[in-house]
């Protein structure tokens, strides 16, 4: 049985990056890009490559009606493509901004419970690259928990290694930005984000003893060990990434230093925040 940890990221992430020239609507596009850099005071020509995926991404231009925008889970995942690409090339928030409602002006017309608001992670949250990890991982976890639960070592491993780097992530952040009375809006976000992700991790260690003794906890430094897991340096050697080519059927490894720009479009950004393999056993 294969088990793809992040397939359903991974897949979404591929579709928004995929190139639109073969889109027959690329035309209307550029003409709405033309639009928002107009309004936005752009450059000519600009940004125009992320504008025109943003801009189908966002799905104001669909044949059907009933399935123009996005639904809510695309959307999370919609805005943190849009970070990383902003993030990669520097693209201003009120160009971004711009777009989103520029599309959603249209989209509410048709259908407005698939409008799909602008996140600015840049704005709204500290950290945002460590915190998207944390919040990942909570969706993830029913998938992570499947594969602790199983006797095979190496897999459980990489699992528990991941959680444990993504609940001190947790216990940091929380620690620096969530332990006073700030009323900061970006702080106030920030610790929303983390008391919604503390509640999914606790009540799935909850709902089963067994993770007791297989998942750290949130509320201490103590890292509970009943799997043996490989030593540091061969683990630094799981994760590391041996090779540049990629074929569309071979297994990828996600390392540190993994660059996915190997998967046609998958922001490298992206990768790097991720320290875990896609696992197949």
């Amino acid at each position: 049985m294969m088990f793809l940890i992040f397939e359903s990221i991974w897949k979404l992430y591929v579709q928004f990056d995929k190139s639109v020239d073969d889109d027959k609507n690329k035309t209307a596009y550029k003409l709405q890009c033309d639009v928002v850099r107009g309004q936005t005071e752009i450059k000519d020509g600009m940004y125009n490559d992320f504008c025109k995926k943003l801009v189908r991404n966002l799905g104001s231009f669909s044949s059907n009606h009933t399935n123009v925008g996005l639904n809510s889970e695309s959307c999370q995942f919609l805005n943190q493509w849009v970070y990383y690409m902003t993030i990669k090339y520097d693209i201003p928030d009120n160009f971004t901004s711009e777009i989103f409602d520029n599309s959603n002006d249209k989209i509410s017309v048709m259908n407005i419970k698939r409008v799909c608001p602008y996140y600015s992670y840049k704005e709204k949250i500290k950290e945002p690259t460590n915190l998207i990890k944390v919040i990942n991982l909570s969706i993830v976890m029913n998938d992570l928990v499947s594969i602790l639960m199983q006797d095979k070592a190496e897999n459980s491993c990489s699992c528990r290694n991941f959680v444990s780097e993504c609940t001190n992530i947790y216990k940091r952040i929380n620690r620096d930005y969530c332990s006073s009375e700030k009323q900061d809006p970006v702080y106030l976000n920030t610790c929303s984000q983390l008391g919604t992700f503390r509640t999914t991790y606790e009540f799935i260690i909850n709902s089963n003893p067994d993770l007791n003794s297989k998942l750290p906890s949130l509320t201490n430094d103590t890292m509970k060990v009943l799997i043996p897991c490989e030593s540091e340096e061969s683990r630094k050697e799981l994760t590391s990434t041996t090779s540049d080519v990629h074929t569309q059927d071979s297994p990828i490894k996600i390392g540190t230093n993994a660059v996915l720009g190997t998967m046609a479009g998958v922001s490298s950004l992206f990768a790097l925040s991720y320290k875990v393999n896609i696992l197949f056993i």
